[in-house]
């Protein structure tokens, strides 16, 4: 009788502990009050660039602007002026060449408007005196080339013998689209015998002339291509 009261109270006292006995215990309150500041010191603390505080400048967005370019380059050679015979009846004489844009370029670029140099005409020529009177000198001839569309660029040559002069050529009209046909440049020439045809005979005048332009489109490295023909249209009427 007295074991199996011994035996009972071995039981009891390897009981499994109550919840109470193995629950954690709850930090103290000083415990929850530094993490608080702790945590609102490193907020206030942080570089004000972390929040976009800063009076820097803000960096700049906007699209750049190209640096490299495609060069295309436009040329016709040896077209044809004409002739005029100066004489004491006519002693001067009057060209008038008008150039028509009928198209763009390769990719869209406008052939007229000269984004590197203006479209220019190169006027070359000879002057030849015959059968004037016995001793006479041969005369000289005023060479004015004009633009009616640019008062500014226009240039006189006194020659006995040769003509070399440059004309910028000023197109006008719609030349972003030239289908329509209204992109145009007009020059004039006009030719004078100094002397009015007081030393008799004739005085012949004879010219050609090449026209040339220039445009750029970007591109992702720099180059220029050969020299193409532009896609104009001449006339050349006299008076």
């Amino acid at each position: 009788m007295g074991a199996s009261r011994l035996g009972f109270g071995r039981n009891r006292a390897r009981a499994a502990p109550t919840t109470s006995d193995t629950a954690v215990a709850a930090p103290p309150g000083w415990l929850l009050c530094a993490v608080i500041v702790a945590s609102t010191a490193a907020l206030f603390g942080s570089s004000p660039s972390e929040h976009g505080d800063d009076d820097s400048p803000s960096p700049d967005t906007s699209p750049s602007q190209p640096t490299t370019y495609t060069t295309y380059q436009f040329a016709r050679t040896n077209i044809e002026g004409g002739t005029a015979e100066l004489t004491r009846a006519a002693p001067s004489a009057t060209f008038f060449v008008d150039l028509t844009a009928t198209d763009l370029g390769p990719h869209g670029v406008v052939t007229t408007g000269g984004t590197t140099a203006a479209p220019a005409a190169h006027l070359q020529g000879s002057v030849a005196a015959s059968d004037l009177t016995s001793g006479a000198t041969p005369p000289f001839v005023a060479v004015v080339v004009s633009s009616p569309d640019d008062p500014t660029g226009n240039s006189t040559l006194q020659t006995a013998s040769e003509i070399a002069q440059d004309q910028r050529l000023q197109f006008t009209g719609d030349c972003e689209d030239p289908s329509a046909g209204d992109c145009k440049a007009r020059f004039v020439v006009r030719f004078t015998r100094n002397d009015d045809g007081a030393a008799n005979g004739k005085v012949s005048v004879h010219f050609s002339f090449d026209v040339e332009s220039s445009a750029q489109l970007p591109a992702a490295t720099s180059s220029t291509l050969p020299a193409q023909d532009p896609p104009w249209s001449v006339e050349v009427t006299s008076e």
